[in-house]
């Protein structure tokens, strides 16, 4: 069984939690700087529509998708 696209995952909801701390915005193609694999950004996805399922944060739809904390 190959783990690493839920290891990622939960990684990529740590991850855009601490940089929206930081960032009140973000890009989806700012979180793909790093050269990721196809199974990394479809994990990743999923973990940006895992948050905003679960109101943390939203998304919104301009020139590009923006994320940022819900409320």
């Amino acid at each position: 069984i190959n783990l690493e696209p839920l290891f990622f995952f939960f990684f990529g909801i740590s991850e855009i939690k601490e940089k929206l701390e930081t960032e009140k915005k973000l890009s989806f193609s700012s979180l793909l700087i790093k050269n990721y694999s196809r199974i990394k950004i479809v994990a990743l996805f999923l973990a940006i529509l895992e948050l905003y399922r679960n109101g943390v944060i939203d998304i919104i739809s301009e020139e590009s998708i923006q994320i940022e904390l819900a409320g």
